[in-house]
């Protein structure tokens, strides 16, 4: 049960990440801090409504293939950040693809400030969640990584047939 609910905060700090990531790249910090040195609570309210609006809308591409990658990196132990930027990276890879191919005619994610939005996307969601839930994959509740058991050392030694065993021959033979 806590494994289920590490993976799924895991997958909700991936989503809110990549979230407020793509809010970062619509808002940019300077209008968030405002130039006055306040921002008006209500332009505060629609920047945090656009970050869970974008959350919500990467939760859609990120939670099921991020389903997949938890099940996968629990069941083979897989605890290196960089499997997780390597899979965030290739989940992003796929979003900006059917992104591009759903367009249609008027193509406007074909330029490098959209491959690196996606890009970024993907790394920040995928470190979200390794510091939430990766880190711990294949973890025991009881505390310490499952491991295989070890070689046990009782064990028999093979056995040797006498076709297999060399004779000696020669000198060695003779009777000195």
């Amino acid at each position: 049960m806590r494994r289920t609910l590490r993976i799924a905060f895991g997958l909700l700090a991936a989503a809110v990440t990549a979230g407020v990531i793509l809010t970062l790249h619509v808002v940019t910090p300077l209008e968030i801090a405002g130039l006055s040195g306040q921002m008006p609570p209500e332009r505060a309210w629609q920047v945090a409504e656009l970050a869970a609006l974008l959350s919500t809308q990467a939760a859609l591409f990120v939670i099921p293939f991020g389903i997949i990658l938890a099940i996968v990196t629990e069941i083979n132990r897989l605890r290196g950040l960089t499997v997780y930027l390597l899979a965030g990276l290739a989940i992003a890879a796929g979003a900006f693809y059917l992104h591009y191919f759903g367009e249609g005619d008027l193509r406007t994610v074909v330029n490098p400030l959209a491959a690196q939005v996606f890009a970024l996307q993907g790394a920040g969601a995928a470190f979200a969640y390794w510091l939430v839930s990766g880190r711990f994959a294949g973890w025991r509740s009881g505390g310490g990584p499952h491991r295989a058991d070890p070689i046990p050392r009782d064990r028999p030694e093979p056995e040797i047939s006498d076709a297999a065993e060399k004779t000696v021959t020669g000198a060695a033979t003779r009777p000195a």
